[in-house]
């Protein structure tokens, strides 16, 4: 019976040390979750298609601008030239009742923001709009960046 008694307190000892141990764990994990979420809610846990237009024809401004967003946590990003009318400054393209992310106001804070898609604003997006084959094509965008001439990469 001494035996049997031992056993069992051993086994409690055990399985209180895994039940810290898994506290502690879970505890590093909800931490871990806790950082995504915080990232993830600044973007939108949607995950919003997002068009980067080169207006200014300077070479490599839409690839920069893809991978900055994409490093930030994007992946439906896609580039494209952009053959119509721009300024100067960056015009950002929120869609009406699209699924803009909460800080892309954050991410050109000089831009222009218009509360519509660029389809709607240039009657001639169609023809415009140059989407490599080699960049994977929506048939709807929540967000059309149009990057101006102060936010192409300067030499």
């Amino acid at each position: 019976m001494a035996l049997f008694d031992d056993l069992t307190k051993k086994a409690v000892k055990f399985t209180e040390k895994t039940i810290e141990k898994s506290s502690e764990l879970a505890g590093t994990a909800k931490t871990k979750v806790s950082i995504k979420s915080t990232e993830a809610d600044l973007f939108s846990a949607e995950n919003p298609r997002i068009i980067v237009l080169n207006g200014n024809g300077k070479v490599g401004v839409a690839a920069y601008w893809k991978r900055f967003l994409q490093g930030k946590g994007f992946t439906n990003v896609v580039m494209a030239d952009y053959k119509g009318e721009i300024n100067d400054h960056t015009v950002v393209y929120v869609t009406a009742g699209g699924n803009a992310p909460k800080g892309v106001y954050d991410l050109f804070p000089n831009a222009e923001y218009r509360e519509e898609g660029l389809d709607s604003a240039d009657p001639n997006a169609d023809t415009n709009v140059k989407i490599p084959d080699s960049q994977k094509k929506f048939d709807f965008y929540d967000v059309w960046i149009l990057v101006g001439k102060d936010d192409a990469l300067h030499d």
